[in-house]
């Protein structure tokens, strides 16, 4: 099992979106926000700070995400997810994100006032990991479900 915790709000990429054109060109094209930009990358330090290692697993059997949330406005948690789902790929820890590779998704939405942010556990991987130090050992596999 890998365990993550992620401080900060999580910005839904999905919904931020902006309009952009290009100088050369002329163009106009969509990229993502700042805000989603300056999420990713800080969320990115907070996985390399906690020596979470870029397994590029092809298989996770089962994937429990907790999502806090610092207020008690209306929010799409799907959309949440789909950012962390996202960062995991990028970062490199996950191969893919697609229903085949991460077949099982536990959710939940927790209240935490004024301290938003996730916990991510990928279980069901076969591994050889310290989970105290959170590095990888020598023998760290990637597998897919067998039928």
């Amino acid at each position: 099992m890998i365990k993550i915790k992620l401080k900060g709000a999580i910005p839904s990429k999905k919904n931020n979106k902006q309009l952009f054109k290009n100088k050369k060109t002329g163009k106009m094209f969509i990229s993502t926000s700042n805000d989603h930009k300056k999420w990713h990358e800080e969320a990115t330090n907070q996985l390399t700070m906690q020596y979470i290692p870029r397994l590029n697993l092809e298989y996770v059997k089962v994937t429990k995400i907790i999502i806090y949330f610092s207020d008690l406005r209306k929010s799409d948690i799907t959309n949440k997810v789909e950012s962390i789902n996202d960062l995991l790929v990028d970062y490199g820890l996950i191969k893919d994100d697609n229903w085949l590779n991460m077949p099982n998704l536990i959710l939940s939405g927790v209240y935490k006032k004024n301290d938003p942010g996730c916990e991510i556990e990928l279980h069901g991987i076969k591994e050889k990991y310290d989970q105290k130090t959170n590095k990888q050992t020598k023998d760290c596999l990637k597998i897919r479900s067998k039928k």
